[in-house]
């Protein structure tokens, strides 16, 4: 059975996101709410494809701590490990930010999206904007993972 890691620290987004995966394909679905325990969990265990948030807190939130530093870039951040790590994980990057920025950088969806293809060709599937009044991201995604899982039981 295919696995999918979804990193995103938004419950309702994370539930819109489960649904989607859940009315299509028969998979195990593991969770991680935070920069750092996705990257735990990418290094523990193998995924067939992993839905990263982009922007993430970078500690579990919890009753005494707010999750940390808010990383506004943290799914970037995930794959460029992985990239170094040389896995062979493919992702897909599901935000609901138009602009993103941090001390260093300021970044549009649609230039952060030519940026994670191009430099994690091989591995970004894609980079879909996430709406809570839109259904269109869901077809988006649906596609996205049929393909990734035909392209794992073609090789």
């Amino acid at each position: 059975m295919n696995k999918i890691l979804i990193v995103e620290d938004n419950p309702y987004k994370l539930e819109k996101i489960k649904e989607v995966i859940d009315e299509s394909f028969e998979v195990e679905i593991d969770e991680a709410y935070s920069f750092t325990t996705g990257w735990q969990k990418l290094r523990e265990l193998d995924y067939d494809l992993v839905c990263l948030d982009m922007s993430l807190p970078t500690f579990e939130p919890s009753a005494l701590s707010g999750g940390g530093v808010f990383r506004a870039f943290g799914g970037r951040e995930l794959a460029r490990k992985m990239s170094k790590r040389g896995m062979n994980t493919k992702f897909i990057v599901i935000t609901q930010y138009k602009n993103f920025s941090d001390e260093k950088k300021n970044s549009t969806f649609e230039s952060l999206r030519s940026e994670m293809l191009e430099n994690y060709s091989e591995h970004c599937l894609g980079v879909i904007f996430f709406s809570n009044s839109q259904s269109d991201w869901t077809s988006s995604v649906a596609k996205i993972i049929k393909g990734a899982f035909n392209e794992n039981s073609n090789s």
